[in-house]
């Protein structure tokens, strides 16, 4: 099934501004991340999309890495909160450095 993301704003906070979030819809079900972007009134589009070139250019940075993600997984049969917990999950890179520097310390 596809998976489609998007930027979208929800509802107000209680000091009138909004809260920058991806959509994912997987298999016909949302879900959504938020982000730590948030707009005015004035920047929010009649279809709840953001407008703040801010925002919009930190959101489509992350939709692409989200994409590249999930393009490199099978999701076919995962549900939404499967792939927001795998897109949310850190990869831990081994830095070589410290790996030799360890490897060095045993064999000595």
């Amino acid at each position: 099934m596809t998976t489609t993301l998007k930027a979208i704003v929800r509802k107000p906070r209680t000091d009138g501004l909004y809260a920058v979030y991806i959509r994912i819809v997987h298999n016909r079900k949302p879900g959504y991340i938020k982000t730590n972007k948030i707009v005015d009134a004035d920047h929010i589009f009649k279809d709840n999309e953001p407008t703040d070139p801010v925002a919009n250019e930190y959101c489509s940075m992350l939709v692409r890495q989200y994409t590249d993600r999930l393009n490199r997984a099978n999701t076919t049969l995962w549900s939404v909160s499967e792939i927001i917990e795998y897109l949310l999950k850190t990869d831990e890179e081994v830095c070589f450095s410290d790996l030799a520097v360890s490897l060095l310390n045993c064999l000595s």
